[in-house]
């Protein structure tokens, strides 16, 4: 007869093994460089790999370790295997960078800031922004969708970009993320852009009601400020005006990184509506008036 005591190990046992198995699956992590598309998997067993130090770069140490037929490899005291992402992700991503640096070279974007800037600072504010989107990101694609579960997002301390594979925003998940990336500094015209862009969400926030809470995330007063912050936040308006960019790309023939935003395509937005990825949505339901909602997309 099972003792007890021989019940509880047993148990204990396969809760070990469960727990192991889940922290595997949580180390996988994905870095997109400039020249290589790894997965990073931090190994659970040493393995005695092939030590890269820094001596060299990691998209130098994952290639040179890939070429070699190697399947794992160590750099800056941390051991990867040479897995790829899959080339549909790594596709998406690589198009929404080029899309986004396109716009920011575009004379559209800094007509944006002719207003206020000179040319010299225009050009500061450009060159920042493409310096930005250059520095490596190191991506982790898990089911956890990141540090709430349901959501994407960017670490500005850490240059890690956590994207889920597995999402209805999906298609435009990279270039909202790599606008978070690309604005995480910012230069002093820039900044006050910035300011006036929340100072046209707050107006607009208050010529609607949210006291059921704004865009049903909420039933309480704290709840609705809690997402009007939030979404008032520039980096988030402009993260879903770029995404409203690149999917207009994507479904609308000949819309272009420069193409300026016409009632044709407010026209298209709202035919498909139900189909649009949620972040556009709340894009449009921040500025539900159409000529405000084209001013944000022209202007700011």
């Amino acid at each position: 007869m099972e003792q007890f005591g021989e019940r509880q190990e047993k148990q204990a046992t396969r809760t070990k093994s469960s727990l192991e198995r889940l922290t595997v699956g949580l180390k996988r992590k994905v870095l997109i460089g400039a020249t290589a598309i790894a997965s990073l998997g931090v190994l659970e067993k040493a393995t005695s790999p092939t030590d890269y130090g820094s001596d060299m770069s990691f998209n130098q140490a994952f290639r040179d370790a890939r070429e070699s037929g190697a399947n794992e490899f160590k750099w800056k005291d941390k051991k990867y295997n040479t897995q790829l992402v899959d080339k549909e992700f790594s596709d998406l991503y690589l198009e929404s960078k080029k899309f986004l640096a396109d716009y920011y070279n575009s004379e559209y974007f800094k007509n944006k800031y002719k207003a206020i800037a000179t040319d010299s600072e225009l050009q500061q504010i450009v060159s920042q922004r493409i310096k930005n989107l250059k520095v490596p990101t190191y991506f982790s694609i898990t089911q956890l969708r990141g540090k709430k579960k349901e959501d994407p997002y960017f670490d500005p301390e850490t240059g890690k970009l956590f994207i889920p594979r597995n999402s209805n925003n999906k298609e435009v998940t990279p270039i909202h993320e790599l606008t978070h990336k690309s604005t995480r500094v910012r230069t002093g015209k820039d900044t006050e852009h910035s300011v006036d862009l929340e100072s046209k969400a707050l107006n607009s926030f208050s010529r609607n009601d949210t006291k059921k809470g704004y865009l049903g995330y909420g039933t309480t007063v704290d709840e609705a400020l809690g997402w009007l912050k939030y979404l008032s936040d520039p980096s988030e308006i402009e993260a879903r005006q770029n995404s409203t960019r690149f999917w207009l790309f994507k479904h609308f023939p000949g819309y272009r990184p420069d193409s300026p935003f016409t009632q044709a395509h407010a026209m298209f937005l709202k035919k498909n509506f139900s189909n649009l990825p949620h972040d556009i949505k709340q894009l449009m339901e921040i500025f539900p008036e159409g000529g405000e909602f084209a001013e944000i997309m022209n202007k700011f």
